[in-house]
């Protein structure tokens, strides 16, 4: 089916067994969960997910990751463990960052996040 400009997408962190076991509740085809990660996040889009792992090699937390569409409490906590300062402004659900995901980084850097 053919996504809208309109649609409201949400990023889903955590487990990979809490993250399943939405998925199945919800009925939701789930085929790109990585099995060996232990956290997870799940993007979800007109009644389909699609996931992809955020802590699965140790390469991954040398990089900035993704926290658009994550809670204040979810995104402070994904990067503050990696050694990153954070800075935001506004309430609700992060709507951007200044430092690109996939982004390397050294601890102690400073990142900028946008709240709706």
């Amino acid at each position: 089916s053919k996504v809208s400009n309109d649609t409201i997408a949400y990023n889903l962190l955590g487990t990979q067994s809490d993250l399943s076991a939405i998925a199945s509740f919800l009925n939701i085809e789930n085929t790109s969960m990585n099995q060996s990660a232990f956290w997870n996040t799940m993007r979800l889009v007109n009644k389909g997910a699609t996931t992809s792992a955020i802590v699965n090699a140790e390469a991954e937390k040398k990089l900035i990751p993704n926290v658009i569409g994550l809670g204040l409490k979810d995104a402070l906590y994904m990067l503050e463990s990696k050694g990153l300062k954070v800075a935001f402004a506004g309430r609700g659900k992060v709507l951007s960052q200044n430092i690109n995901a996939g982004t390397s980084f050294r601890r102690g850097d400073k990142i900028e996040l946008l709240l709706n």
